[in-house]
């Protein structure tokens, strides 16, 4: 009996150990995943400065200045004479406005001594951890179900042998 006692407690002993030091491997591997990501979004940055890039960007960055500078009713009824030329575009109505929303509260709440610009040029970096974040705990989520999975089956198998 006493054998028995103890077998359990040094594979309790062994098991926490092994989960202290997967989850620290998880940990540091999710950390190394993460600065990897920054690193290749940080890749123009560090290039070329605080740029805004290509002319998508660049509008998004105007709607941005646009949205900070007249606030979100005139935002919402803007009709850009600038884009879409010689028609105009009615930019509120026509764009999602998640990002334009975010860089905003982002520079007034969060980050208020930078430029608009920093922050707009910081989002993807952002918004590309956050995705990497996102996707690495889902991974680990569906994983986790698929290793319990193939326990049960396998419990399953050895009680019936």
């Amino acid at each position: 009996m006493a054998a028995t006692a103890a077998a359990t407690t040094t594979k309790a002993v062994v098991y926490g150990t092994l989960s202290v030091v997967y989850v620290a491997f998880l940990v540091n591997l999710l950390i190394q995943i993460l600065r990897k990501a920054m690193d290749i979004r940080m890749h123009a940055i560090n290039d070329y400065g605080r740029i805004i890039h290509e002319f998508d960007p660049y509008f998004n960055f105007r709607a941005t200045e646009y949205l900070w500078e007249h606030g979100w009713k005139e935002f919402c009824q803007w009709f850009d004479y600038k884009v879409w030329y010689p028609l105009g575009r009615p930019v509120g109505t026509t764009i999602y406005p998640g990002m334009q929303i975010t860089a905003v509260v982002v520079n007034q709440y969060i980050l208020p001594d930078w430029s608009l610009n920093d922050v707009c040029c910081f989002i993807p970096v952002w918004f590309g951890a956050l995705a990497t974040l996102c996707t690495a705990l889902l991974t680990y989520e569906c994983s986790i179900g698929i290793v319990h999975s193939h326990n049960k089956q396998d419990n399953n198998i050895s009680n019936n042998i």
